[in-house]
């Protein structure tokens, strides 16, 4: 069975989340995305839901670099800033300032 969700601007079907380390402090206006309990805390007040560590972004929310994050599919525009992590392999380690 195929799960849709709907929002005011669009309907689109729910995919499964990809894993994301940041490199450099990102913002997120709205979308799902996955997170632990302990990165979800702080940031109570701008979430919904948090069903299997899956919320939904009502305000802006940002993150700062070596913060992994799961997205259904990543904006273009902050892959600058973040790297895949895929599965079974470690995180990649950020180069140490010189």
């Amino acid at each position: 069975m195929k799960t849709y969700k709907t929002t005011a601007m669009k309907t689109y079907k729910t995919t499964a989340m990809k894993t994301y380390k940041t490199t450099a402090l990102i913002t997120l206006y709205g979308g799902e995305i996955g997170l632990t309990e302990d990165q979800a805390a702080p940031r109570r007040r701008r979430l919904e839901g948090g069903k299997k560590g899956v919320y939904t972004i009502l305000k802006p929310v940002k993150f700062k670099a070596g913060e992994v994050i799961r997205l259904p599919e990543a904006p273009k525009v902050l892959m600058r800033s973040m790297v895949e992590v895929q599965a079974g392999k470690p995180a990649p380690q950020q180069d140490a300032e010189k």
